[in-house]
């Protein structure tokens, strides 16, 4: 089913029965914390991840008189960061515009944080982009050594020419897209955010080393 073929399927109703009875149709559906639509736009979940962080992060701005900045970071961490950051490969799919109104809601819990402090350097939390990068790029490698389900083996192809280059069997091939629709797909997305990995990260094999290295380069 195509993309355009979709929008033409925007506001028809589907008649549809089972056994002679009829099954009642919706435009969203929650599914594991994921509300889809007929569109695949995630426009309702980003709106109501958007409103539920939002409405966290005022509660954060209430109660952060009546706190340590130590408290505030720990619900900051358990309860902000995880909505932020659920089904990454989502998130990672939004528009420019949207990962710009994520980033905008972030600085402000993280102004609330760090309202007490002296030194704003002694706040040790990464960002959001940081987080959903190093969880892409260990997808990313399990893809490549395939610890995936089947439809993800051989997902990506490392590249390989005849030249000695340091890209060599390290970086993996990317099309050149035109559509921002598919640079935000995981496809071209994940290889680019893993080809801008240093060379001695994406020529490791082990997932336990890689893990500790790219903790280490996003710094969480």
């Amino acid at each position: 089913m195509t993309f355009k073929f979709l929008i033409k399927l925007s506001g028809v109703k589907l008649c549809s029965s089972l056994k002679c009875l009829p099954i009642n149709s919706t435009t969203t559906y929650k599914y594991l914390g994921v509300h889809l639509d007929p569109m695949l736009s995630f426009e309702t979940h980003f709106n109501k991840t958007y409103k539920k962080v939002a409405g966290r992060v005022t509660l954060l701005r209430k109660i952060g008189s009546s706190i340590t900045c130590a408290a505030a970071e720990s619900i900051y961490r358990a309860m902000i960061m995880p909505v932020f950051t659920y089904c990454s490969l989502i998130t990672l799919s939004y528009s420019n515009m949207c990962r710009q109104l994520i980033c905008n809601l972030e600085h402000r819990g993280l102004s609330f944080i760090s309202s007490g402090l002296q030194n704003k350097t002694d706040i040790r939390i990464p960002s959001v982009d940081s987080y959903l990068e190093r969880k892409v790029c260990l997808y990313v490698f399990d893809c490549l050594i395939g610890n995936v389900c089947t439809p993800f083996k051989n997902y990506f192809t490392r590249v390989s020419h005849n030249v000695n280059t340091r890209n060599k069997f390290s970086s993996i091939k990317l099309l050149k897209l035109n559509l921002e629709f598919g640079c935000r797909s995981f496809w071209f997305s994940g290889a680019s955010i893993f080809n801008s990995l240093p060379a001695d990260i994406r020529t490791l094999n082990s997932r336990l080393l890689f893990r500790q290295k790219a903790n280490e380069h996003f710094y969480l």
